[in-house]
């Protein structure tokens, strides 16, 4: 009770601040959607050989972080040149299969 009353027009305008910043991250959202450009797969396949160049064990999430892409999109061409680790240091992480230069290192 020993608290002022705030006024209507204070309530007013930080309900309208809290309506801009949601508006704004729905925009950006929106922008970064736009923003990933689906590539096909020929180009996906040789984005993630270059991601694969620079360490040799990716997890699926950072991978699509890195390239872009959504992990549903990745996942195709990572069956195709990669193998899961299943135990070890590198657990649940992707490697290239040793025919695309995938050994150990």
């Amino acid at each position: 009770l020993n608290q002022p009353l705030k006024k209507a027009s204070e309530i007013h305008r930080q309900k309208q601040g809290i309506r801009d910043g949601k508006r704004e991250r729905a925009e950006q959202k929106q922008k970064a959607a736009k923003a990933q450009k689906k590539l096909s797969r020929e180009e996906l396949r040789d984005l993630v050989f270059e991601k694969f160049e620079l360490q040799p064990h990716w997890h699926k999430a950072d991978l699509a972080s890195e390239t872009g892409q959504r992990p549903t999109d990745l996942a195709p061409v990572l069956d195709e040149l990669c193998e899961r680790e299943k135990f070890g240091p590198h657990k649940m992480e992707y490697k290239l299969k040793p025919q695309y230069g995938g050994g150990a290192r």
